[in-house]
This record gives structure tokens, C-alpha cells and sequence, in this order.
């Protein structure tokens, strides 16, 4: 149904694009609104100023003879509103309003309908001289098959040289009340030079969308570690947003993306040379191909730089004064200070319970050595995998000792929602400053007094196995000959004669005293006189047999 007036304009079934249920289109000389009217449904409602508007399209594209108009505001984002459910009959009406009171021409574009998901990439100078309309727009035979809303882009990339992946803003709020939103895009570039062409375009979009601008980079802290996605990158704060450069992949996050900001003190825990560690949480998250990095872990060492170069604007705007500062500190302070966000450092009391002075725990999380850090309203465990909990949500930590450890003890933090974080191995020496820590937290905890007691139960568990190693009955002396090597051998009938008999030796063992009873191979004897050996002796028959000589 249409109400028009000469100052007012009305249109009810009208869509708001991305909000759910239908509504009440309204338009007066001042302002552009639409509210739901369909019960049951979130009351969303959307009021615009109209000296804002400053181009409009009328589009044949919503089927059945409904329409679609679209309207471009200025302002710092440029943002863009549709409505869909007109009637054809009801674009007089539309035109008119919108000439009278905001000298705003309606322009009529073809819109394809050849159902094609290829087309030509319409050049923005082109398109900026015939309408102030900053979209991309990808044209089908000359007629307009869509468009992407450029305000609305969060970060571009180009995951290979063919493809450009456009991702959007995220509002959780518009999210969770049941709006329809575009998250991702993804553009395939074919072509000889489609790689230089999907750079071109990106550069192009990022400007476009006022995302980044190399020239205009207010800081730049080059060469900076980061965990994941791992390697070093140049960092660059712009106007808006946060420009990350690395070798192979430039990534880019917008300020507001920034949700929050941990300093680490990671010197008393790593060799690597790294000190210091800023925890930078995302949402939405930065994308990497196919992987979302929700943090971003930087790792610094006790290197400097000077800020000569920096404009007095950026000194005055990060308040620090003229002279070397450490690079951990120059991103801290930044990234408080564009983002908005407070940076949240770790607890002292820790650190000054722990014997070692370390500010952290050394801990395993499946299978990954990790730091615990204890903060006064949350934990975080780093560098990777990164885990952020609030102790608002922790049910009770629970301490656990192995019956064969007294060294060492695990640490299971229980979460309200039945989720389980297991921290394994952590040092016993750290056991009396995590216990001080938590109680002091207000944290709930069970079974550290098993902990507490676990050296007491080794050391008499030792003693027992000493004991009854000691108490054991001492073996016969015949077993011990026995054990030792010794053999007794019985002599052979006629034997005694001859005293007692010594052991025999092994087949493959040489004997010097039998060999002498054996004639040499020269058919004479071993003897320097060269008399018979059994001359001027006695025959004994009872005298046990001669054995064969040795094979060589």
C-alpha cells in the first residue's frame, strides 16, 4: 500500500536487505527511515538523514515485478542501504520524493539476467563519473549483474595469484538479533596477467574502502616475529586500520577488529631471546587460506629504535617523547592507542611468589608446551595454541598428582559450560605461588593438599622398597659358590691317585698343561733333552686316558 503526500511518502511490505521480516518504508523531507512491522520479530528500525543521499538506483531484480531500490549515503563509511518489495507502478512516486526534497536523481541501470557468475569488472573511474556510486560492480554483456558494498569490506587478500578473497564486517550484535550479512566472497582472476591484475584490483579496493594506504602509514615497526601465522612482517598502523606485511601474503585488520591486548612477560621462560609477547585478540578473525587466526601473538626482544622520523602528531597522539624507545613498547602503546583497548598485563603477585621470579607456568596442553598466564580477571595460555578464559567462567581448578610423581603436578581448570583445559607437567617448585595465586583470586580449588603432600608419600614409598630390600634372607653359601662360577666336579674310578681333579675346560678353550703331554709335530717332544717321556717312568694303568690334541 502507498500513502504519498506532497511531503510525506509511505510504502508498507517493504524489506529492509539483511534485516528480517517486512515493514513500513517512510520517507519525509528530511529523513529515510523503514521500521518492522511483522510480530514475533526483532523491532528493527533504521532512520537516515536524507541530505545525505547521494546517488539512488531503481533495480528491476527482486522477480515477480518487485524492485529494488538502493540508496548511497556519505559519510566516513559511505554506507549503503537497499530496500526490495516495490511495485512497478509505485516508481513515480519514489522519483519524485526523492528529486523534490533531496535533489537526488533515480537512476534506472539494466540488470542482467542471463543468470551468469563470470563478467567484466566495471573500472571505478569510469564508474565514479556517472554515478556517485563506490561499489564494485561486475557487468554481465554491458548490464549489471551485482555489486559489492566496498564500505562494508573488512580485509582483502589475495590467497593465490588468481584468486581475491573479500572479507566483511561482522557485527556480533546484528548477528545474534537474526540479520542476513555477507561474511565472504571470494573472485577468480583468469588470464595471462591475472596476477598482477588481482594485486591491481586489491590495491584498488583497500583505497576504495579507505582500509590502506602505504603512504599514508602513521607508524611503521619493521621486521616483527609473529607466532601464527609464523614469520616476520612489516607492521604499519594506518588511519584505520592495522597493514601487516609479510614475503608472500599482506594481510589487513581494522582497528575495531581489535578486541583485546595482552603484554606477556615471557624472559624468564624461553631461550629463543624473545622478552616480551603482545596477545592480540581478533574478531572477526584475520584469515589465512583456510585457517582463522582469533590471535595474534608478536614477540620482541630487547631491541630499540629511534622515532626521529615520526610526525609530532603521532609522538603527541602516543604520548612518549623523543628518544630510542624498545620496539615491544612502541607496539603496546600504539596498539592501545588506535585500537581503543586497554592492555591488559599479567599478575605480579605471582611473580613475586614464584622462587625462580618467573611471571608464568611452564605447562603442556596436548602434547604442546605452552605459558599459563594468571591475570586478575582471566587466565591466557600462550604462544600456541593461544586459550583465553575469564575466571567468572571457571566452575573450580583442580590439582593432580601422579602416585609416582613427586617432582611435578597437573592443573585441570573445570568451566562452567562442562568444558575441561588440562595443563600438564608443571614444575612442584611453582605448586606454593599458584596455590597463593588462585586463593587470593577468589577461585575455587580441590586437591591441592594432595599435591602438597606428594613428596612425603615417594620418600616413604622409597623407604619401604629399601626396607624390604634389607629384610630379604641372604642366599645359602652353596648357592653363592653357585652364582659365582665355581663348579664342583667328581673325580673318575682310579682318580684319588692323582689327587683331585681339576675342572675341565671348555672344548674351545686353549690349555697349556695339555698340550705339553702331546708329542710335537716333528714327531719329537716339547722336552730340551729329547729323551722319551716315558722313560725312567713307571707305567701307571690307572692313570686316566691322554686326550686327542686340538684342531688347528
Amino acid at each position: 500500500m502507498t500513502d504519498a503526500s506532497a511531503d510525506e511518502l509511505k510504502i508498507s511490505g517493504i524489506i529492509h536487505v539483511g534485516k528480517p521480516g517486512s515493514g513500513l518504508f517512510k520517507a519525509t523531507a528530511a529523513l529515510v527511515g523503514w521500521k518492522n512491522t511483522v510480530s514475533g520479530l526483532p523491532d528493527n528500525t533504521l532512520s537516515l538523514s536524507g541530505g545525505d543521499i547521494v546517488s539512488a538506483e531503481w533495480q528491476r531484480a527482486c522477480g515477480k515485478g518487485r524492485c529494488l531500490l538502493k540508496l548511497c549515503f556519505a559519510g566516513g563509511d559511505g554506507s549503503v542501504s537497499r530496500f526490495a518489495g516495490f511495485k512497478e507502478q509505485e516508481l513515480s512516486a519514489v522519483k519524485a520524493h526523492l528529486q523534490r526534497h533531496f535533489k537526488v536523481a533515480l537512476s534506472e541501470p539494466n540488470v542482467a539476467t542471463e543468470g551468469w557468475c563470470w563478467g567484466d569488472i566495471l573500472p571505478y573511474q569510469e564508474e565514479a563519473t556517472t554515478s556517485n556510486n563506490p561499489d564494485l560492480r561486475v557487468m554481465i554483456n554491458g548490464k549489471l549483474g551485482f555489486d559489492v558494498p566496498v564500505c562494508e569490506l573488512h580485509q582483502v587478500s589475495t590467497p593465490s595469484k588468481t584468486d581475491l578473497n573479500l572479507e566483511f564486517k561482522q557485527d556480533p550484535a546484528a548477528l545474534s538479533s537474526g540479520n542476513e550479512i555477507l561474511t565472504e566472497m571470494r573472485l577468480f582472476i583468469p588470464g595471462v596477467d591475472s596476477a598482477s591484475c588481482a594485486e591491481n584490483l586489491r590495491e584498488e579496493l583497500l583505497k576504495r574502502s579507505g582500509l590502506t594506504k602505504v603512504e599514508e602509514a602513521l607508524l611503521s615497526l619493521p621486521q616483527v616475529s609473529i607466532v601464527a601465522p609464523r614469520g616476520k612482517y612489516d607492521v604499519q598502523f594506518l588511519p584505520k586500520a592495522l597493514r601487516i606485511h609479510g614475503k608472500t601474503m599482506t594481510h589487513t585488520v581494522r582497528y575495531d577488529a581489535i578486541v583485546r591486548l595482552f603484554l606477556l612477560d615471557i624472559s624468564a621462560t624461553l631461550p629463543s631471546g624473545m622478552t616480551t609477547a603482545i596477545a592480540v585478540g581478533l574478531s572477526p578473525p584475520m584469515r589465512q587460506g583456510k585457517t582463522d587466526h582469533y590471535w595474534l601473538v608478536l614477540g620482541f626482544d630487547e631491541s630499540t629504535m629511534s622515532v626521529d622520523s615520526l610526525s609530532d602528531g603521532i609522538i603527541k597522539r602516543i604520548n612518549i617523547a623523543r628518544e630510542d624507545h624498545k620496539v615491544s613498547s612502541l607496539m603496546g602503546k600504539a596498539l592501545a592507542v588506535f585500537s581503543g583497548k586497554t592492555v591488559v598485563g599479567t599478575s605480579s603477585d605471582f611473580k613475586n611468589l614464584h622462587p625462580q621470579k618467573h611471571a608464568c607456568l611452564t605447562v603442556t596442553y596436548k602434547a604442546q608446551p605452552g605459558l599459563l598466564f594468571f591475570c586478575k580477571m582471566s587466565f591466557i595460555l600462550a604462544l600456541k595454541p593461544v586459550i583465553y578464559h575469564k575466571w567468572q567462567d571457571v566452575d573450580k581448578v583442580i590439582f593432580n598428582a601422579g602416585a609416582m610423581r613427586g617432582r611435578s603436578f597437573d592443573l585441570i581448570i573445570l568451566l562452567k559450560g562442562g568444558q575441561q583445559l588440562e595443563f600438564l607437567q608443571i614444575d612442584k617448585i611453582a605448586f606454593e605461588a599458584t596455590q597463593a595465586t588462585l586463593e587470593k583470586l577468589g577461585v575455587a580449588m580441590e586437591g591441592s593438599e594432595k599435591v602438597a603432600n606428594a613428596d612425603t608419600r615417594v620418600e616413604a614409598r622409597q623407604a619401604r622398597a629399601t626396607r624390604r630390600k634389607d629384610d630379604a634372607p641372604s642366599p645359602p653359601a652353596a648357592a653363592r659358590a653357585t652364582r659365582s662360577g665355581a663348579a664342583k666336579v667328581a673325580g673318575k674310578p682310579g682318580g684319588a691317585s692323582r689327587g683331585a681333579a681339576v675342572a675341565k675346560p671348555k672344548d674351545d678353550e686353549y690349555d697349556e698343561e695339555e698340550d705339553e703331554d702331546f708329542p710335537s709335530e716333528d714327531g719329537g717332544d716339547d722336552d730340551d733333552d729329547g729323551s722319551s717321556s716315558s722313560e725312567g717312568e713307571e707305567e701307571n694303568d690307572d692313570a686316566p686316558a691322554k686326550k686327542r690334541p686340538k684342531r688347528k
